[in-house]
Formats: structure tokens, C-alpha cells, sequence
């Protein structure tokens, strides 16, 4: 069997899960990994926060939390007590299960999982199994979802896989999956230096006439990256950031720029999407800040297509905005010479649709996917011509 049939077999059989079955397997997980006892929540952040709600409105409350940061430790939160890790193990370990109740960057399922396992705790859990036991007010989040929800989109999975150009975007896609659908953290692929994230070398090379437009600018951490990588040899770049707090930020790194890097950059505090509009905004000055239809800031929303006259490189990280932000820009990603680096991790099905939505309006580009943090994060696909 070569190695593209062996991963079509295992493409084949995570798909073939009754869902039924798998709407079982998801709500008894909990049970099976928490073998009944009580749970100790590590992390008091807001996912921490989050979970502890809910169990306790489900009569099951967390006995305590543990958080490495030392300012909680020794406080309390609705009366539960916030431990070290440490001190939590010592008196909880052999008889309570260890949540890690936190989903963030740089700090993945299995390295805590280590780290509470060598100060002695006995069962360590994943956040997502509770996320499946409680669906409602806790899914969809981000990339996860129901494995069942999952299964639904099947056939659209099965055609986002077959349009990957090589065996490590195949790989990592299945390793997506099979983590959404298994919550095996083994089987993501190991992340992939942040340095490189949106100039993967062998992927993504520059020339000295990019005109590249950076939507989800943040505080110009990617045009850090694209300045050093560039050496400032360019033609252009537009820069996009919504948040005020945050394009305040990105507007002072400009500002602070040479004279002859900055009046070739561009910067301005709109969303880009599919329609020119008034859109709210969940402003929080931080990665996490979002288009919503409850948002407190109100940000104008331009085409791609309409502020941006000539662009040979597109990024895209704008917390599950992509979608609209692609289809605003057709005349642009049709041009032979664009490339794209869309995030794919900010809603469940981005994964496999937004590979599908590039393929058809760039279908001679060839589609690559990488991966640039834990637990699924910064899951990006780039679109290259060859």
C-alpha cells in the first residue's frame, strides 16, 4: 500500500462514523476519561471560567483550580480556591481529574498534560470532551465542533482533501481531522516554527516588487515578519486592522519606520469583506477581536477589490471573516501572479470550505496547508501558482 492509499484508507474510515454512534461517543467521553471522580480545572482564564459555569448550573462543580500564574494562586473564584499546579497534585492528584481548561497559543493539551503527570497527577483531560458533553452553551468554539456536525460535510471534507498539492498538506489535514473528530493530540502534526508562519520557505518566496496586503494586521507583527523578509525590497503594502486599540499600535510601528519603508505602507482601521458596509466589532486590543452582530465598535467594511488597485500577495487572519474577505476579493485572487495565506482555523468547517472556495476562483493554483501552533491553531492555507 503506498502512502497516499494509507492515508485515502484512514480519510475513508474517519468519514464512514455513523453519526449517531458518534453523537454517543462524544457525550460519554467525559465519563470515560474522568472515570466518575471530580475535576480540578487548570487554568482560571476565560475558557476556565467558562467550563466552571457550566458544571456548576450541571451540579457537578470543579473542587478547585490550578494556575500557574502566580498572582491567582491563593485567591478564589465563586469560592472555589486557585492553587499551584503543585500544590493542587498534592492534594488532589490520586484522587480527582486534572481539566486543562484552557485553548491558547503556546501552551498545547499535551506539554501540560506532561507537566501535571510528572507532579504526580493521575488523570489528565482535554477541555474539548467537556465541550462535547455540553454542546450548547459551549459549541461551536473556534475550529471545534460536534464530531457528528463534522460528519455532515462528509463529501465536502473528502473534496477539499483531494485538491491538497502535497503529501504534507494531506498529512496535516488529516491529522486535523482526525483530532476534531477523535480528539487524538497526537495525531496533529508538530507545529511548525511561528518565524515562518506566512513565509514558508519552499512555499512562499519573495521578489522585490511584492505589493502585498496584510488583512488582520494586528500590531504589525506580520509586517515584521514580511519587512525582514523582504530586507525592505517592495512595492507596496496595505495593511487592514479594525480594532482601534490595536490599529493605534500598528499605526505607532509605522510611524516609527524610516521614512522610505514608510511612505510605501499603507494603513487603515477597516474590515474587509465581501460588500461595503458598517459592520460591529468585538474591539479587545488583542488576537481574539472579531467581527460580530453585537459588537460595541462600530468599523467600516471595503472590498478588497475596491481599496486595493494591484496585489501579489494576500494574508488573511481575521478570526472568522475569511470567507467574505475572499469573495470581495475575486479580480484580485483571479490575477495569475496573486498568492493567499488564509487562516483556516477560526470556524469548524473553515478547514475544508475555504480550501474549496480558493480552488474555485484560483483553480490553477496549487493549495498548501501548514500548521504554526498547538492544538490546531494557526492552521494556514497558501495558494501559489506551481
Amino acid at each position: 500500500m503506498t502512502a497516499e492509499s494509507d492515508r485515502r484508507a484512514r480519510l475513508e474510515l474517519l468519514l464512514s462514523e455513523d453519526p449517531g454512534a458518534a453523537r454517543e461517543r462524544a457525550h460519554s467521553e467525559v465519563d470515560r476519561l474522568t472515570q466518575g471522580r471530580a475535576v480540578v480545572l487548570h487554568g482560571c482564564g476565560q475558557m476556565g471560567l467558562k467550563l466552571a459555569h457550566v458544571l456548576a448550573d450541571a451540579a457537578v462543580p470543579a473542587i478547585a483550580f490550578c494556575d500557574s500564574d502566580v498572582r491567582k494562586q491563593g485567591t478564589s473564584i465563586g469560592g472555589v480556591e486557585i492553587l499551584s499546579p503543585a500544590a493542587a497534585v498534592e492534594r488532589f492528584g490520586d484522587v480527582a481529574a486534572f481539566v486543562v481548561s484552557k485553548w491558547s497559543p503556546g501552551d498545547g493539551f499535551l506539554d501540560v498534560e506532561r507537566q501535571l503527570v510528572d507532579l504526580g497527577a493521575q488523570i489528565v483531560v482535554p477541555l474539548p470532551v467537556f465541550m462535547w458533553r455540553y454542546p450548547e452553551p459551549m459549541l461551536p468554539h473556534y475550529l471545534f465542533s460536534l464530531p457528528e456536525a463534522l460528519l455532515a460535510f462528509a463529501g465536502e471534507i473528502s473534496v477539499a482533501y483531494g485538491l491538497l498539492g502535497d503529501d504534507e498538506s494531506r498529512e496535516q489535514f488529516l491529522g486535523q481531522l482526525e483530532w476534531r473528530l477523535r480528539l487524538d493530540y497526537h495525531a496533529l502534526a508538530a507545529p511548525l516554527p511561528l518565524s515562518m508562519q506566512y513565509f514558508e520557505p519552499g512555499v512562499i518566496s519573495l521578489s522585490d516588487h511584492e505589493s502585498f496586503v496584510d488583512c488582520g494586521a494586528f500590531d504589525g507583527d506580520t509586517l515584521r515578519s514580511f519587512l525582514r523578509q523582504s530586507r525592505g525590497a517592495f512595492e507596496r503594502v496595505y495593511a487592514f486592522e479594525p480594532d482601534p486599540d490595536t490599529f493605534a499600535r500598528l499605526s505607532g510601528y509605522r510611524s516609527g519606520l524610516p521614512a522610505e519603508v514608510r511612505q510605501r505602507i499603507t494603513v487603515a482601521d477597516v474590515a474587509v469583506g465581501d460588500s461595503p458596509c458598517v459592520l460591529h466589532f468585538d474591539a479587545a486590543g488583542s488576537t481574539s477581536a472579531r467581527l460580530t452582530d453585537t459588537g460595541g465598535t462600530e468599523v467600516r467594511c471595503v472590498r478588497l477589490d475596491d481599496a486595493v488597485e494591484r496585489a501579489s500577495y494576500i494574508k488573511m487572519d481575521i478570526e472568522g471573516a475569511e470567507t467574505g474577505a475572499i469573495l470581495g476579493a475575486r479580480r484580485l485572487i483571479a490575477d495569475s501572479v496573486t498568492r493567499l495565506a488564509v487562516s483556516l482555523y477560526h470556524t469548524p468547517t473553515d478547514f475544508f470550505r475555504l480550501v474549496t472556495l480558493v480552488h474555485s476562483l484560483k483553480p490553477d493554483a496549487t493549495l498548501r496547508c501548514r500548521g504554526y501552533e498547538v492544538d490546531g491553531l494557526d492552521f494556514v492555507l497558501y495558494a501559489t501558482q506551481g
